[in-house]
């Protein structure tokens, strides 16, 4: 239990220089702008191919399989990375966790395949055949399970520039088979379904062929039961939330589909996409974060410890908050411009979204930091808390109101707001830090004002002019109005921390 424990004799995890992990963090942030531009007119072109209709169905899909990774994983993800992250591992460990995600995907393919009967999987995934459920799962778990620990074997090791230029790479791949599917008048749910899986299982098989051979020696103490209780002691907290998560997560989703339908499914996986680009940035830099924060917490560094958090949580804030200031305004127009008219009605869903990310991407950081540090039991409890409030809002939003995908919004903007809060207010307390709701509230009031501003005034004097046009003098204008409103938070609050540098506040009680 050494690496459970914060006992950092034999640690192999270094300290290294802030400007190591700004460059690792931009190297992660560039790569993801330009493979989420890649995402961007893949989603487009998929959106506008299959229409609102199939579109919905894609979504459904996916959406319940990823809560169904969830469920099986139960925290062993996040566990696995953090050991990593804190020492060198064994062969032994990594054959014992790739048998571990090995049964993720054999045991629910045979169950649909074999076991459950039709009638109840005409329930759970609302009529969809049985081959098309299949190939929807094994899709899913190439991209969520699959490519997202061959990420995390990367990150480990500091191979941030590795592992980023080569998911910017799927992308681009990937961009270029839908763009020829559709030309072709062949992209159908069941053919993207394939491709997904065909890229993202021959990457992750080129990652592990590449980092096989940097593996450590199992040594004399790394036996079989010493590295399950590992996982269990790391893990076992966080059971319960993680099933009531990913099941709340999956009820959300089904309840969309068998009350609103496939049309507001697709809304509602169209506004999230776009919306979450923000999030997607920070989710990016997270396990460069996510190392860094365990590192110094397995050295005892609690100085490096508050500077990572703090200026990590205000990076990921302030790119949020710059998208959601401007697009909240012209979100229908944006929705109608990216992937037609058909979509019209995931402009309000859009909208919401956007909020919901000023909260969500800054809470990446909050969560590593709690999940790094070993706290995973309070973690657990603010978990699921957070999935036993938000159950009774859905009930309420999506079955009694029947508001659709503007219901399931509200409700992750309202569960979000709160908790990150909570969240954050937490960490600090147990850290001795004082929380940074002053600069939150204040970039965040500025971006949203800013933007308000922007949007009145040009609809006023360009009120006959196209909406891209309208768009993008707007955008110009609020960008020169974000720049000069940037000095003035430079100067209130640059003194107090600098992109990963020195923060006067450390070691300051709330």
């Amino acid at each position: 239990m050494q690496a459970l424990s914060g006992d950092i004799s034999g640690s192999n995890a270094a300290p290294v220089s802030g400007y190591n992990v700004a460059r690792r963090a931009a190297t992660s942030v560039v790569a993801t702008g330009g493979r989420h531009l890649f995402a961007l007119a893949v989603g487009i072109i998929i959106a506008r191919g299959l229409g609102p209709d199939r579109f919905g169905t894609f979504s459904f899909l996916l959406t319940g399989f990823a809560s169904l990774h969830v469920i099986l994983d139960m925290g062993a993800s996040q566990a696995f990375y953090t050991l990593i992250c804190r020492d060198m591992r064994s062969r032994r460990f990594f054959a014992l966790y790739g048998a571990w995600i090995g049964a993720q995907i054999v045991i629910p393919a045979a169950a649909i395949f074999l076991i459950l009967p039709q009638a109840w999987l005409d329930e759970v995934w609302r009529g969809e055949p049985r081959a098309l459920v299949l190939l929807a799962l094994a899709a899913s778990f190439s991209q969520r399970v699959l490519w997202q620990t061959m990420i995390q074997i990367c990150e480990a090791k500091r191979h941030t520039a590795y592992v980023q230029i080569g998911t910017m790479a799927i992308q681009a791949l990937h961009l270029g088979v839908v763009w020829a599917l559709h030309e072709s008048n062949l992209l159908t749910v069941p053919l993207l379904f394939g491709v997904i899986i065909g890229e993202f299982a021959a990457a992750s098989i080129v990652v592990l062929v590449q980092t096989r051979r940097s593996w450590s020696a199992p040594p004399a103490h790394e036996g079989v039961r010493s590295v399950l209780h590992e996982f269990v002691t790391y893990s076992g907290p966080l059971a319960v939330p993680t099933l009531l998560s990913a099941l709340a997560a999956y009820i959300d989703t089904w309840m969309l589909q068998r009350f609103g339908g496939r049309e507001q499914q697709a809304y509602y996986g169209i506004a999230f996409q776009y919306a979450n680009l923000a999030v997607l940035f920070g989710m990016s830099v997270s396990n460069v974060f996510w190392k860094e924060l365990a590192a110094a917490h397995v050295r005892g560094d609690d100085a490096r410890l508050q500077q990572i958090y703090t200026n990590g949580t205000r990076i990921l804030f302030v790119t949020s908050g710059f998208i959601t200031g401007f697009f909240v305004y012209w979100s229908t127009p944006t929705v109608v411009l990216l992937v037609g008219p058909a979509y019209a009605h995931a402009g309000p869903v859009f909208s919401l979204a956007l909020l919901n990310s000023m909260f969500a991407c800054y809470g990446v950081v909050v969560g590593a930091a709690f999940l790094a540090t070993g706290k995973t039991r309070l973690w657990s409890i603010f978990g699921t808390s957070c999935a036993v409030a938000g159950m009774p809002i859905s009930v309420i939003l999506l079955w009694w109101f029947r508001l659709g995908a503007v219901g399931l919004s509200a409700k992750m903007l309202i569960l979000s707001a709160v908790f990150q809060l909570i969240y954050d207010f937490a960490i600090c307390r147990l850290n001795g830090w004082r929380t940074d709701n002053a600069f939150r509230f204040a970039v965040g009031a500025y971006f949203l004002i800013a933007g308000g501003i922007t949007h009145g005034l040009i609809g006023w004097l360009l009120a006959g002019a196209s909406v891209p046009h309208q768009i993008t003098v707007a955008g110009l204008a609020y960008g020169l109005l974000v720049s000069a409103g940037g000095l003035f938070f430079v100067y209130r609050y640059g003194h107090q921390s600098v992109l990963f540098g020195r923060d006067d506040r450390v070691g300051s009680a709330r």
